[in-house]
């Protein structure tokens, strides 16, 4: 059957039925929460095998009671990063600016048509994410920024650079955020000294405008 109704995106997505689920790649899965959860499988059935009478090896039993333990811990910080992120987004005070940014994939600049060998001689590009939300007049807004880079690499030393050109620029200025909560996940980029002294120390000093800055990091696997 044909249907020639015309819907705009947001009508079609609002009719998706709910058992459609938003598809996830294996490598976007928590290495600590599928092992959490093989390992409080395998405990209870060795504890339900042990309370009918079944042998049942000690050293077995406290090997995965401690991996339990630790993937409870890991479930709580994830619980607790991931309700101050929302409690930061949602509800922005004046003044306040919650910045979220990371590396998106690399992205190669091409002509119209592709041919041969011209598909290995395209530029690549670097783009590096930011999203900025705040409260302004009771109103709140979400601004997306990206920075292309010739320089591919994805590290601190040009996390830093981006931040910079961002930061320097007449809109960022013009708003003149008292406070500035920044949040990106555990890439190695972002969990550096270097990174960390510049959001801490060099940021604030060198802008002159925050009187307060947070640097959050999201748990590991869960952004």
């Amino acid at each position: 059957t044909e249907y020639n109704a015309k819907l705009s995106t947001t009508t079609f997505r609002r009719h998706i039925p709910a058992y459609f689920i938003k598809p996830t790649k294996k490598t976007d899965y928590c290495d600590h929460c599928h092992r959490g959860q093989e390992q409080e499988r395998a405990l209870n059935k060795l504890l339900e095998q042990k309370h009918q009478g079944s042998d049942a090896s000690q050293d077995a039993l406290e090997a995965l009671t401690r991996g339990v333990e630790m993937y409870k811990i890991h479930k709580s910080f994830v619980a607790t990063q991931k309700a101050a992120h929302e409690q930061d987004i949602n509800y922005p005070l004046d003044g306040e600016c919650v910045l979220i940014i990371d590396f998106k994939e690399n992205v190669r600049l091409e002509g119209n048509v592709v041919v041969s060998q011209s598909f290995y001689d395209g530029c690549m590009r670097s783009v590096f994410g930011a999203l900025f939300i705040f409260t302004k007049s009771g109103q709140r807004h979400e601004v997306h920024v990206n920075v292309v880079s010739e320089c591919l690499n994805h590290d601190f030393v040009a996390a830093i650079d981006c931040l910079d050109t961002i930061f320097d620029s007449a809109w960022f200025r013009y708003h003149k955020f008292h406070t500035l909560k920044l949040w990106t996940d555990c890439g190695g980029s972002f969990r550096s000294y270097s990174f960390a002294n510049y959001v801490l120390n060099e940021l604030p000093q060198g802008l002159k405008l925050f009187y307060k800055m947070e640097g959050n990091l999201f748990a590991e696997k869960h952004s």
